[in-house]
């Protein structure tokens, strides 16, 4: 009898520590880049934003199935509904795959974010490592278009937020599409922000920036980093401004 007890008690605790361990993999920032929900996981409680509606969850993980109860949504009224999904993660813990229990396939794709910095890279499906550079001013103007140059699968990239501008080749329609959206605002208020990875070459930039001022737009501002400026330490859901340098 003793025997069976204390095999109850090491079931129960092997099962306990195998949860904690799944949950602690989740714990963390999830976005569905370019759609409408995000999911923060804590330790006891969860977060859901999708489609402007605010969920708090409790929530506890089974092997390879998540559940969930509203305990709490802001802005209207619903009972403690419970539900659940199937998820998968990815090797590096980077990406969480969902399913519902009608689906076969994980169609739908979450990625883990760690930043406000992180957020716009992983929009943009790009890496840019910044260069460091100790004097730098704060971007104090109002009509920007962010320019990424980085790494894309290693190989070299430029591209801006907008999906349609994968290559720079769109450039010019989404200046006039925001001009569009600004009700014209006139072309020398505008500036290209140049986040621009450390290890791209002087003539690559050259290159970039003689295509972007066939737009018309002439003013350029570099993006840099340092030990104040630390970009990777703003909250993921913030707003912030970058630092760098005007370049010709």
């Amino acid at each position: 009898m003793r025997f069976l007890f204390r095999l109850i008690i090491f079931c129960f605790l092997f099962q306990s520590c195998n949860s904690n361990e799944y949950k602690d993999k989740l714990i963390g920032n999830w976005s569905l880049i370019h759609g409408s929900n995000e999911y923060e996981f804590y330790k006891d409680s969860m977060v859901v934003r999708s489609f402007g509606q605010h969920y708090t969850n409790s929530w506890s993980v089974e092997n390879d199935i998540l559940h969930f109860k509203v305990i709490k949504q802001h802005f209207s009224d619903i009972d403690n509904k419970e539900f659940y999904l199937f998820y998968k993660l990815s090797d590096n813990g980077d990406t969480l795959y969902l399913r519902n229990k009608d689906e076969t396939d994980f169609n739908v794709q979450f990625l883990r974010i760690y930043s406000a910095y992180d957020y716009l890279l992983k929009e943009a499906k790009i890496e840019v490592e910044l260069p460091i550079k100790k004097d730098v001013i704060k971007n104090n103007n109002a009509n920007n278009i962010d320019i990424f140059v980085g790494y894309r699968n290693d190989i070299l990239t430029s591209t801006t937020l907008d999906y349609r501008t994968s290559d720079l080749s769109e450039i010019a329609r989404e200046v006039h599409m925001e001009r569009l959206s600004r009700r014209y605002a006139d072309i020398s208020d505008y500036q290209f922000n140049l986040i621009i990875d450390q290890n791209v070459k002087r003539h690559q930039i050259d290159s970039i920036k003689t295509i972007l001022k066939k737009t018309k737009i002439t003013k350029m501002f570099r993006v840099y980093t340092n030990t104040t400026v630390d970009y990777n330490k703003v909250d993921w859901l913030s707003d912030f401004d970058w630092y760098g340098i005007y370049e010709d």
